[in-house]
């Protein structure tokens, strides 16, 4: 079977020796911000696509299922999150899912680049679907760890961490450490919990995952480890759930109750039996987190070269 490279093709060099090349319908818009180079398409396998220094960060066609994973085991880990605190999240899709929470007062965006936002609510108001315009939301734009550090103990229930990845130099690096969870573990409640995109936990490049996974860990008491495949991605991807003290990781039965009474609104991917399938991992993830690979620490942040996972 041949296949034509005629026309427009997006090429994402996600991991080193290999690259997704996806067919582009339209370019809808690209800009190099302060921070990053941005790229909005329109994909034919995709749909939409939003773009950061050559990875992609989500597509309309499957984005659901990041952002499901991403927000959803936290909330219901947490008993009634009513003050929510998204770090990144520029597309909105992270506080469209924190919103279906019936309990959630306030939710509070923090990003570095409102550029990437204002292209977002132009070109990808799918992804959003409203959820800026919530009176629920306010938007912040600041350096994440600085606003962190400026919290009151205690002063919220739930983090969701939606940042890209820590490029060598980039404004993420400092936001993978020990010593920054510690900090975000002392803003949560005694019932509140943090979820964190990981980075991928493929079998050839899991040590991003473990050593997120060991700096959570060494600041939290409670600490799951969670992996889902995202087609886009073309990879297994890694998020990390962090548990406070009345915080806890439910079954079955649980989660589809608590969603049935906490939600409004449509889930397509994530329910009890997800999460079932997305707390048991593979042997060769539970071998690496078992084993020596440290955390990420102020002195030793992760160094990332651009465009490979």
């Amino acid at each position: 079977m041949s296949i034509s490279f005629d026309g427009d093709w997006l090429v994402d060099q996600s991991k080193k020796g290999e690259t997704i090349i996806l067919r582009v319908i339209k370019r809808l818009h690209s800009a190099t911000t302060k921070f990053q180079e941005v790229q909005l398409v329109e994909t034919e396998a995709y749909g939409r696509a939003l773009i950061l220094d050559d990875s992609i960060q989500a597509a309309a066609k499957d984005e659901f299922i990041y952002h499901e994973c991403l927000v959803h085991p936290a909330m219901l880990a947490t008993p009634n999150p009513v003050r929510v605190a998204v770090l990144g999240g520029g597309e909105g899709a992270t506080i469209r899912e924190v919103l279906k929470h019936k309990s959630v007062e306030s939710v509070t965006m923090i990003d570095i680049d409102r550029e990437v936002v204002e292209f977002c609510r132009e070109y990808l108001p799918g992804f959003s679907q409203g959820a800026f315009d919530d009176p629920r939301t306010k938007l912040v734009f600041d350096d994440a760890r600085k606003w962190i550090e400026q919290q009151a103990p205690e002063s919220l229930d739930v983090v969701i961490i939606d940042i890209t990845e820590p490029l060598e130099g980039g404004p993420a690096c400092m936001l993978f450490t020990s010593e920054f969870y510690s900090m975000v573990g002392r803003t949560l409640t005694q019932a509140g919990s943090m979820l964190v995109q990981a980075g991928p936990a493929d079998p050839h490049g899991h040590m991003m995952f473990t050593r997120i996974f060991k700096s959570i860990q060494s600041a939290f008491v409670r600490t799951y480890p969670l992996v889902s495949y995202v087609p886009s991605f073309a990879d297994n991807w890694g998020f990390v759930l962090a548990c406070c003290g009345d915080a806890k990781i439910h079954t079955i039965s649980e989660i589809d109750q608590a969603m049935a009474e906490r939600i409004s609104g449509k889930l397509s991917y994530y329910d009890g039996q997800t999460q079932a399938h997305i707390v048991n991992l593979p042997l060769y993830l539970r071998k690496s987190l078992a084993g020596p690979l440290g955390p990420f620490t102020d002195t030793d942040p992760p160094k990332m070269g651009p465009g490979i996972r």
